[in-house]
């Protein structure tokens, strides 16, 4: 048996991994990726908070699972570009030699930093035949601070569209000249260059492929480009790089009288000139001494009048106090440069100023000049050679710039502008001379990319050679950036994490790491971060601390969160124990690495813990004089750009780890072991991202993971007292930081209005909507999430100007469409465009109605179509995501142990067979959506099934045999023997469609697609309650045996004035109190109706759990010992799945509250009948049928073997059969499964059983005659009303009225404002006549509406969903109902034909054609006549009489004995069939493997007469 029960992940010994390959394994196919939020519109790009990515994603919050609300898409979809203010391209322009890399004796002095707005950023667009994917902003990805080159981002992806977002700010942050050591003589190396902003979108054509890249032969090792003058050198070797680092220029005889400035941000006041004293002639500027002050000066005088954002100067290190200059044209530099360079003619730095103010006012030709003097001087002067590439790239001449940077890369690999300049250019679209346009050519940019790489970086990230702190993260961004390259080229998102996993490893790495032997590990950075969140929120007796300090051989009583107050070097203490400790952690989080729940204020103190060693830096950062002292940050180091970059890569992988779909790797490598990729791992990378560069985007993303996270776990407050935080509170943490930061950040609005929809502040959330659009008005998704929260406030009408203008913006986001679908639905608005889906007729952008031209033609159209296919879009997206998860997860083997764990005995030779047959599919390569494969709901439906095989084993030993068992053994072996299987912690959240359960009822979808949306919401449900950190280690007590009472639990967010309680109020107090005990559970706070005053006296005990946890609720249901628990919800508002999902109880059903499936693994029975839920609608009985074909086929009928070893006794919810709907085993009724109460709380007194028949009816069509009068009194008294009080098959209805002359149709205004769309439908498909004809009255109170329902002739029901409630309110009244069973399987279309045939007059009232329906009413209308009669007090009354009035006149004398409404005899039927369902699962126990119920279900018989009183069938 194995030591944990988790559903497996490969050992090291299983695999193929090679410890010294690669750091993210790859397999043959793709993944699970980690639990995530369900993505509402992927193809959006990410957003980037200044100049790093933060990513922020946008989704649908919790409500989905309600069942008639929309769900707010806020918390797990990605968003769109946030983009309040274009930004320009910029190219770098050197002003002056760049300092020399390896010296590491530099000064920075920050120059000029001109502030922008975050998310500045322009688009353009490349596409891909293999894969589309959305390009992040380039100048977060390439260098924090550099120009926009980069051509894509390796996470994101789209299969519909990409972008390049180009953001370059000016406040960059190279260093300039005047950040340069106090040293400017003759050997100085390359200064910054300086850069030119130009608006630059460009597009690139759809049709452009990353295989037609230029693979042209440019120059990249030496080989000359064409067009281009000039022989390049050879690749030099290390020797010859060295070499380069030192120019051969002639050391200047001057000498540096100024001081050395200190680092700054902020634009500083200019130095006043020099003054010459007095006497001195113009020679002066003769001496070296006034030349280089004079050219400090002019530098500041560039610096200052220079507007281009992103130009940057240098000058020699100048006075700071020297005073201020006012601002100085252009011409008055451009004299004194000239004078400068009129005394000193030879002086390259003067020259280089010079090109750099003649490129800045547009000078190209005169800038040109300047570069080429100095070329001329020293031809190997790269910084001239790149300034005159800028001028070759203005003029447009892109192959000599090219070729002009290509050759000082060549000159100095170590130059850093020269590389971003020539990477903007292979990576961006041009335009060649003849207007054509040329793909980017990435290819070419990986080549230059590889070759500066391969001289500064073996393969495994060490250095060659010496890089100063102050430009790592230069060649960290080149990392990334090469990264990036990769993943587009290769147009996989993976191919390009070791790249990233190297950028990151060369900032956590102290200097030395050659040296060491055994360098860190991005995965040792990981654990680490992940040891100290857990120190920080987890008490000091905390077992799971405890075994960490043992594993790190601390001292457990000295592990406390004291330790992060000291100068501990936690990456060494996880380095030397990584493999033990990884597999403490492993444990802990079930296969991946325990969540670990930070507030704000706790992850950006992470550094400081994690690198406490280091002085709070990032250890490439420090320096030490040897090996005994500490570490120090290096002289002059100004960690900023470092944390900026590091932080991107971060956020980088942080996305790639989270997002859905992109599953191929699954894991990270940790010295020979595996940390599976999970939402724990992502929320790592956050911390670490956030803590080196807060940022509001940033904050956003957290806070969206949190939200649907349901872990919870303690933290110390600011009194230092430790209190509860869950994921829910920790996201309103998080998106309230972020709105600090920038409180008109569009993406956090949103998902906090979304966080505060969902908690019921919805005036609030409106607020935050609308500010949220203030920021940004076509933001698609705070549109999409306003309509839906207007909507559900019931102002249907002011949402959909929303949702189309959300759709203006995103047309095919799906929460809009199925928003928009379901907000017209509501109001019968079948204007623009409503079309049909189905086999329904259709409706055109004219309000036009036609039929189709055959009953097999079912192809969507309008609006509807489009809500139709983009949900089969989404259904079958989640078969390629989860495609290789049991691979994943485990070996064949492994899994095969799980099933001995649940089992408790080796599985047989048959058994092993069979589980070996259905594992090994997951094992082969085929299309997943093709087959119908699920393998994430194989692997959650496994961990329930053998959950289930446990409890039954557990319930078998304590109460079926005498046997001694373990289980009264000592608490830990007993506590193996029983324990759960969990499920994995890597494997991701389920993805759920936009189209929600309950909106499916009144649609024509087929079968199929409403049990797969069932089937996913309850997948996503599983998850959340298997992997809750709460569930105890071994299953759950199952009850005794019910010998004395059998325990009934009900379960509901309904139990006050709803109609769920109107029918069932007399259920609870009807109950055999010597045989039944009940239990209610209530999910919703009272609302001090009579209702819940009722129910909370007639049970036995009330529990109002409703502002109570999960767990408590579980843990409440598992101490009462409920036997059956009813779940009275389903996928309805306010319903508690949740709880059903944790299995609190041994058998689970489904009763009344949702007409449908579950298609849950936590759902035993559904309660129906044969009308409403045909047997052959239940998977289960379709399955048991072929079981017992197979029997008798192979005659092992009456063989119990032949019945065990199947490896799941499950049907498919995923199965291609489109012919069965329901999941679930069937608890058929014999009469109807719909109870109802009227008989006793709706009686009226002229009815009552001592008065005869004949009074009876008399008095009835008296009080109908009146009330008729009342409610209209401008009807002639013998109009036929027909009446509908739900949703509506208004042509039908309209063909009735012309059919009846004369006749109205009577409807409500719910919603009131679907009166104006039916009249303007009734005027186009009826004319003027008909309309007139269609009445409405306002919606009335339950009483009234039950009394005045009399009025109607007859009712009409509609078809996709039928009348429920509504249906029994009319019978009771005494009027007919005209129903049409209109779907063979689909219960919610059948259930009026259930309520009409319990009355014992079903076959009146039931048709089954539309043609007939119309027949039948006019039928019915045109059968009443009237007459006048003398009653037996002498007065003349008008009596009824026909078909329909007869029909009536039995209704009413006959409803007492119709079981319709006979309460005590479905109470009575409903506790026959719990008591024969538990018999059947007690007697299941005996082998807890078995198939025993071999019919598919349960059905219950009656054993009173039909009509005990003589009632005609």
């Amino acid at each position: 048996m194995p030591a944990s029960p988790i559903v497996p992940a490969v050992s090291p010994g299983e695999s193929s991994l090679d410890p010294e390959g690669p750091y993210f394994l790859a397999g043959s196919v793709k993944t699970t990726s980690a639990p995530l939020p369900r993505t509402a519109d992927s193809y959006r790009g990410l957003y980037y908070e200044d100049s790093f990515p933060s990513t922020p994603l946008t989704s649908v919050s919790a409500s989905s699972f309600s069942g008639d609300t929309s769900a707010s898409v806020a918390h797990s979809s990605f968003t769109s570009v946030y983009d309040p203010s274009p930004a320009s391209t910029q190219y770098n322009l050197t002003s002056y030699p760049n300092q020399a890399l390896l010296t590491g004796d530099s000064n920075l002095w920050p120059r000029h930093s001109h502030s922008v707005e975050h998310g500045n950023m322009s688009t353009s667009r490349i596409t891909s035949p293999s894969a589309s994917l959305s390009i992040p902003n380039l100048q977060s990805l390439l260098h924090a601070h550099s120009t926009p080159y980069l051509p894509i981002s390796p996470h994101e992806r789209d299969h519909s569209r990409m972008g390049i977002y180009s953001s370059q700010h000016p406040s960059h942050s190279f260093p300039s000249l005047l950040e340069q050591p106090a040293s400017l003589n003759r050997h100085a190396q390359p200064f910054n260059i300086l850069r030119r902003t130009s608006s630059n979108t460009t597009r690139v054509p759809q049709d452009a492929s990353l295989q037609g890249l230029a693979t042209h032969n440019w120059p990249i090792l030496g080989v000359p480009a064409q067009g281009v003058s000039g022989v390049y050198q050879p690749q030099m070797n290390q020797a010859s790089f060295r070499e380069s680092l030192h120019p051969r220029h002639q050391p200047s005889n001057s000498i540096n009288i100024y001081r050395e400035l200190p680092p700054q941000s902020a634009p500083r006041p200019s130095p006043a000139p020099p003054i010459a004293p007095s006497g001195v002639h113009s020679g002066f500027l003769g001496t070296t001494i006034a030349r280089d002050a004079f050219l400090v000066y002019a530098h500041r005088l560039y610096n200052n009048y220079t507007s281009t954002p992103g130009l940057t100067s240098v000058s020699h290190l100048s006075d700071p106090d020297a005073g201020t200059i006012s601002p100085t044209q252009p011409g008055q530099l451009l004299g004194l440069l000239s004078s400068i360079q009129a005394q000193h003619p030879r002086h390259l730095p003067t020259l280089l100023l010079l090109s750099c103010v003649q490129f800045s006012i547009g000078d190209y030709a005169k800038c040109a000049e300047a570069c080429n003097k100095i070329l001329n001087i020293d031809p190997n002067y790269v910084e001239a050679m790149s300034n005159l590439g800028m001028v070759m790239r203005a003029k447009g001449a892109n192959r000599d710039a090219e070729a002009l940077w290509l050759k000082a890369i060549k000159l100095r690999p170590g130059y850093w502008d020269a590389i971003d300049n020539l990477l903007h250019l292979l990576c961006e679209t041009q335009r060649t001379p003849t207007g054509s346009t040329q793909s980017p050519r990435y290819t070419d940019a990986l080549a230059l990319l590889d070759y500066v790489l391969s001289v500064f970086l073996r393969e495994d990230g060490l250095l060659l050679v010496f890089i100063s702190p102050i430009h790592l993260h230069r060649l960290q961004n080149l990392l990334h950036t090469s990264g990036n390259i990769r993943s587009t080229i290769h147009a996989d998102v993976w191919a390009g994490l070791h790249d990233h996993v190297r950028a990151l490893e060369l900032m956590f790495r102290p200097p030395g790491s050659v040296e060491s032997g055994v360098p860190l590990q991005l995965s040792d950075v990981i654990l680490a971060t992940t040891v100290i969140g857990l120190l920080t929120n987890h008490p000091p007796d905390s077992a799971l601390l405890k075994k960490i300090a043992d594993t790190l051989g601390v001292e457990p009583s000295a592990f406390t969160q004291r330790m992060l107050e000291r100068g501990i070097d936690w990456l060494t203490l996880v380095q030397q124990s990584s493999s033990r400790l990884l597999d403490v952690l492993l444990q802990e989080g079930g296969g991946a690495l325990p969540i670990v729940l930070l507030t704000p204020e706790s992850a950006l103190r992470i550094p400081s813990a994690l690198f406490s060693a280091f002085s709070h830096k990032l250890p490439a950062l420090c320096t030490r004089a040897s090996f005994e002292d500490m570490w120090r940050p290096a002289p002059d180091v100004n960690d900023t750009d470092a944390n900026r970059v590091t932080s991107t890569v971060l956020l980088t992988i942080a996305k790639l780890f989270q997002d859905p779909g992109q599953s191929k790797h699954s894991y990270l490598s940790s010295r020979g072991k595996r940390i599976p990729r999970s939402i724990s791992l992502t929320i790592i990378f956050y911390y670490l991202a956030l803590s080196l560069q807060p940022a509001a985007s940033t904050y956003n993303n957290m806070g969206i993971i949190f939200y649907s996270i349901k872990h919870s776990s303690s933290a110390l407050n600011v009194h230092g007292h430790r209190q509860l935080i869950t994921g829910i509170t920790l996201a309103e943490l998080y998106y309230k930081k972020g709105l600090s930061i920038d409180n008109n950040h569009p993406h956090l609005l949103t998902n906090y209005a979304s966080l505060l929809k969902d908690q019921g502040r919805t005036l609030e959330a409106i607020g935050m909507y609308q500010k949220a659009l203030d920021a940004k008005p076509d933001f698609d998704i705070a549109l999409a999430n306003l309509a839906n929260v207007i909507k559900d406030s019931g102002a249907i009408s002011k949402s959909i100007a929303y949702y189309q203008r959300a759709l203006l913006v995103a047309p095919r986001f799906p929460d809009v469409i199925c928003g928009y679908v379901n907000a017209l639905s509501a109001i019968c608005d079948w204007r623009w465009g409503r079309g049909s889906i189905g086999n329904e007729p259709l409706v055109d952008v004219k309000l036009r109605f036609s039929f189709r031209p055959n009953k097999g033609d079912r192809v969507p159209s309008g609006w509807m179509g489009d809500m139709e296919i983009i949900s089969k879009k989404q259904l079958i997206a989640a078969y390629s995501a989860g495609t290789g998860t049991v691979r994943a997860l485990g070996t064949v083997e492994s899994w095969i142990q799980v099933v001995r764990h649940a089992m408790d005995v080796e599985p047989n030779i048959n058994q092993r067979r069979r589980w070996e047959i259905t594992l090994n599919v997951f094992y082969t390569d085929f299309d997943r959506a093709q087959k119908a494969v699920n393998e994430v709901a194989f692997v959650i439906h496994l961990v329930e099934s053998m959950n289930q095989v446990v409890q039954r084993r557990l319930y078998r030993d304590l109460y079926l045999t005498s046997a001694p068992r373990i289980i009264s053994g000592p608490e830990e072996p007993r506590k193996r023997h029983y324990e759960r299987v969990r499920l994995p912690g890597s494997l991701e959240a389920p993805t759920i469609p936009a189209l929600l359960p309950f909106h499916c009822f009144t649609y024509a979808l087929d079968e199929r697609v409403h049990r797969l949306v069932a089937h996913r919401n309850a997948l996503r449900i599983s998850h959340l309650a298997l992997t809750a950190p709460w569930l105890p280690e071994t299953v759950y007590m199952p009850p005794p045996p019910p010998v004395q009472k059998f325990n009934i639990g009900y379960v509901s967010s309904d139990f006050n004035n709803h109609p769920l309680s109107h029918l069932m109020l007399s259920v609870f107090r009807l109950h055999e109190r010597s045989r039944f005990t009940v239990f209610a559970y209530a999910t919703s706070a009272s609302d001090n109706s009579y209702y819940r005053r009722r129910i909370e006296e007639d049970v036995d005990f009330f529990n109002d759990v409703s502002s109570n946890s999960t767990e408590s609720i579980v843990n409440q249901i598992v101490s009462d010992q409920i036997h059956v628990l009813v779940n009275l919800g389903g996928y309805t508002k306010g319903a508690r799945n949740d709880i059903f999902a944790a299995r609190p109880c041994p058998l689970q059903i489904s009763l009344m509250g949702y007409t449908g499936t579950s298609a849950a693994g936590w759902c035993d029975y559904l309660v129906g009948d044969d009308r409403a839920s045909p047997r052959e609608a239940f998977g289960p009985f379709r399955m048991a049928k072929k079981r017992r074909r197979a029997r008798v086929s192979l005659g092992l009928q009456g063989n119990p073997a032949a019945q065990e070893g199947l490896p799941i006794n499950q049907v498919d919810p995923e199965s291609q059969e489109g012919d069965w709907s329901l999941t679930e085993r069937f608890l058929h009724f014999p009469h109807s499964y719909f109870v109802t109460d009227h008989r006793q709380s709706f009686r009226e007194d002229h009815c009552h059983k001592r008065f005869s028949p004949e009074h009876i009816w008399s008095e009835e069509e008296r009080l109908r005659y009146s009330l008729r009068k009342e409610i209209f009194p401008d009807i002639p008294e013998d109009t036929v009303i027909f009446a509908c009080f739900s949703q509506s098959a208004f042509y039908h209805w309209l063909r009735i009225l012309q059919r009846v002359p004369g006749s109205i149709l009577w409807l409500l205004r719910f919603p009131s404002a679907g009166e104006e769309h039916l009249m303007r439908t009734a005027l186009a498909w009826g004319g003027t006549e008909v309309a007139s004809r269609v009445r409405f009255t306002d919606v009335a109170p339950k009483e009234t509406h039950i009394r005045r329902c009399r009025v109607a002739d007859l009712a009409l029901d509609t078809f996709q969903c039928n009348a429920h409630t509504t249906a029994t309110d009319v019978i009771w009244s005494g009027t007919p109902l005209l129903t049409l069973p209109k779907e063979p399987f689909k219960m919610c279309s059948r259930v009026a034909s259930s309520i009409v045939f319990a009355t014992g007059f079903g076959k009146s009232m039931v048709v089954y054609d539309e043609q007939s329906y119309e027949d039948r009413a006019v039928a019915l209308a045109n059968s009443i006549s009237y007459r006048l009669e003398e009653n037996d007090q002498g007065r003349v009354e008008r009596r009824g009489a026909g078909e329909l009035m007869e029909l009536r006149r039995n209704l009413i004398l006959h409803r007492d004995q119709m079981p319709l409404f006979d309460t005590p005899r479905w109470t009575r039927n409903f506790e026959k069939g719990l008591e024969e369902i538990w018999k059947r699962w007690a007697d299941s126990c005996h082998s807890p493997l078995s198939n025993l119920d071999d019919e598919g279900g349960v059905t219950i018989t009656d054993d009173d007469p039909f009509f005990s009183e003589g009632l005609p069938s």
